[in-house]
Protein backbone atom coordinates (compact mmCIF):
# COMPACT_ATOMS: atom_id res chain seq x y z
CA UNK A 1 0.00 0.00 0.00
CA UNK A 2 1.17 3.80 -0.67
CA UNK A 3 2.15 5.43 2.59
CA UNK A 4 -0.28 7.50 4.79
CA UNK A 5 -2.76 4.79 5.01
CA UNK A 6 -4.01 3.19 8.53
CA UNK A 7 -5.57 0.56 9.01
CA UNK A 8 -6.28 -0.40 13.18
CA UNK A 9 -6.50 -4.46 14.23
CA UNK A 10 -7.28 -5.95 17.31
CA UNK A 11 -5.89 -9.34 16.87
CA UNK A 12 -3.90 -11.77 15.03
CA UNK A 13 -6.71 -13.11 12.80
CA UNK A 14 -7.60 -9.78 11.90
CA UNK A 15 -4.02 -9.08 10.47
CA UNK A 16 -4.37 -12.22 8.70
CA UNK A 17 -7.84 -11.43 6.99
CA UNK A 18 -6.52 -7.78 5.86
CA UNK A 19 -3.66 -8.98 4.72
CA UNK A 20 -5.54 -11.64 2.40
CA UNK A 21 -8.08 -8.35 1.19
CA UNK A 22 -5.07 -6.23 0.32
CA UNK A 23 -2.61 -8.48 -1.00
CA UNK A 24 -4.06 -12.25 -2.01
CA UNK A 25 -1.94 -15.04 -0.76
CA UNK A 26 0.84 -13.44 0.37
CA UNK A 27 0.40 -15.03 3.89
CA UNK A 28 0.13 -18.43 2.02
CA UNK A 29 3.30 -17.65 -0.34
CA UNK A 30 5.31 -16.45 3.17
CA UNK A 31 3.99 -19.75 4.88
CA UNK A 32 5.17 -21.80 1.95
CA UNK A 33 8.70 -20.17 1.68
CA UNK A 34 9.48 -20.78 5.70
CA UNK A 35 8.45 -24.18 5.02
CA UNK A 36 10.79 -24.97 2.34
CA UNK A 37 7.80 -25.81 -0.16
CA UNK A 38 7.43 -22.98 -2.51
CA UNK A 39 8.09 -23.58 -5.96
CA UNK A 40 9.70 -20.66 -8.12
CA UNK A 41 9.11 -20.46 -12.15
CA UNK A 42 12.02 -19.08 -14.16
CA UNK A 43 11.04 -16.22 -17.10
CA UNK A 44 12.44 -18.31 -19.43
CA UNK A 45 9.24 -20.87 -18.55
CA UNK A 46 6.98 -18.08 -17.83
CA UNK A 47 7.68 -16.96 -21.32
CA UNK A 48 8.10 -19.89 -22.45
CA UNK A 49 4.01 -20.79 -21.87
CA UNK A 50 2.58 -17.55 -23.50
CA UNK A 51 0.40 -17.67 -26.55
CA UNK A 52 -0.83 -15.59 -28.57
CA UNK A 53 0.45 -11.96 -29.03
CA UNK A 54 2.69 -12.41 -26.02
CA UNK A 55 4.07 -15.32 -28.03
CA UNK A 56 6.75 -12.96 -29.45
CA UNK A 57 8.31 -12.34 -25.80
CA UNK A 58 10.17 -15.47 -25.72
CA UNK A 59 12.66 -14.28 -28.00
CA UNK A 60 13.89 -11.66 -25.93
CA UNK A 61 18.04 -12.41 -25.69
CA UNK A 62 19.80 -12.60 -22.45
CA UNK A 63 21.51 -8.63 -22.26
CA UNK A 64 17.81 -7.91 -23.19
CA UNK A 65 16.51 -9.46 -19.89
CA UNK A 66 19.50 -8.14 -17.86
CA UNK A 67 18.84 -4.66 -18.54
CA UNK A 68 15.09 -5.11 -18.51
CA UNK A 69 14.32 -6.48 -15.41
CA UNK A 70 17.20 -3.93 -14.02
CA UNK A 71 15.20 -1.05 -15.17
CA UNK A 72 11.62 -2.07 -14.82
CA UNK A 73 11.86 -4.49 -11.47
CA UNK A 74 13.31 -1.55 -9.24
CA UNK A 75 12.34 -1.14 -5.78
CA UNK A 76 12.77 2.69 -6.05
CA UNK A 77 10.27 2.59 -8.81
CA UNK A 78 7.30 0.86 -7.36
CA UNK A 79 8.43 -3.12 -7.24
CA UNK A 80 8.18 -3.43 -3.91
CA UNK A 81 8.34 -7.48 -3.71
CA UNK A 82 11.56 -9.47 -3.57
CA UNK A 83 12.31 -11.35 -6.45
CA UNK A 84 13.02 -15.27 -5.72
CA UNK A 85 12.32 -16.31 -9.17
CA UNK A 86 15.60 -16.88 -11.43
CA UNK A 87 16.09 -15.55 -15.20
CA UNK A 88 16.44 -19.45 -16.55
CA UNK A 89 16.95 -23.40 -15.63
CA UNK A 90 20.74 -22.49 -14.98
CA UNK A 91 20.07 -20.37 -12.17
CA UNK A 92 20.86 -17.08 -13.60
CA UNK A 93 19.75 -14.59 -11.46
CA UNK A 94 16.52 -12.48 -12.81
CA UNK A 95 19.08 -9.66 -13.32
CA UNK A 96 22.99 -8.48 -12.56
CA UNK A 97 21.47 -4.56 -12.14
CA UNK A 98 19.78 -5.14 -9.21
CA UNK A 99 20.89 -4.87 -6.15
CA UNK A 100 21.70 -7.96 -3.80
CA UNK A 101 18.45 -6.78 -1.44
CA UNK A 102 16.16 -7.15 -4.23
CA UNK A 103 16.52 -10.84 -3.68
CA UNK A 104 17.00 -10.47 0.34
CA UNK A 105 13.62 -11.79 2.06
CA UNK A 106 14.59 -9.49 5.11
CA UNK A 107 15.32 -6.51 3.28
CA UNK A 108 12.48 -4.03 3.78
CA UNK A 109 11.87 -2.70 -0.42
CA UNK A 110 10.36 -0.05 0.49
CA UNK A 111 13.83 1.72 1.82
CA UNK A 112 12.45 2.80 5.18
CA UNK A 113 14.24 -0.44 7.04
CA UNK A 114 11.37 -1.45 9.11
CA UNK A 115 10.57 -5.19 9.85
CA UNK A 116 8.63 -6.37 7.42
CA UNK A 117 6.64 -9.24 5.90
CA UNK A 118 8.44 -9.40 2.32
CA UNK A 119 6.39 -9.84 -0.95
CA UNK A 120 7.45 -12.95 -3.03
CA UNK A 121 8.19 -12.50 -6.23
CA UNK A 122 7.86 -16.20 -7.13
CA UNK A 123 7.21 -15.69 -10.98
CA UNK A 124 8.03 -13.16 -13.35
CA UNK A 125 4.25 -10.91 -13.24
CA UNK A 126 2.23 -10.69 -16.64
CA UNK A 127 3.57 -7.11 -16.25
CA UNK A 128 6.79 -8.11 -16.76
CA UNK A 129 6.14 -10.39 -19.63
CA UNK A 130 4.03 -7.42 -21.37
CA UNK A 131 7.37 -5.30 -20.76
CA UNK A 132 10.05 -8.36 -22.68
CA UNK A 133 6.92 -8.30 -25.72
CA UNK A 134 7.89 -4.73 -26.14
CA UNK A 135 11.41 -4.85 -26.24
CA UNK A 136 11.57 -7.60 -28.74
CA UNK A 137 9.04 -5.81 -30.55
CA UNK A 138 11.35 -2.94 -30.51
CA UNK A 139 14.30 -4.49 -31.54
CA UNK A 140 12.73 -6.00 -34.80
CA UNK A 141 11.08 -2.57 -35.72
CA UNK A 142 15.11 -1.16 -35.36
CA UNK A 143 15.70 -0.03 -38.65
CA UNK A 144 19.09 -2.20 -39.84
CA UNK A 145 22.48 -0.49 -40.23
CA UNK A 146 23.25 0.44 -43.57
CA UNK A 147 25.90 -1.56 -45.62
Amino acid sequence: MRRGWRLEIVDFAGLGRALDCFYPGRLALFRARKAKNLVTTTLRDTLNRQSGMYRVAAKISDEQVNALVGNFCRSSDGCLRTILWKRDATGAPASTQLPPEKFDTSHDQTGDGEPVIPLLCQEPCNLLVAECRKAVKLEGAAPSAPE
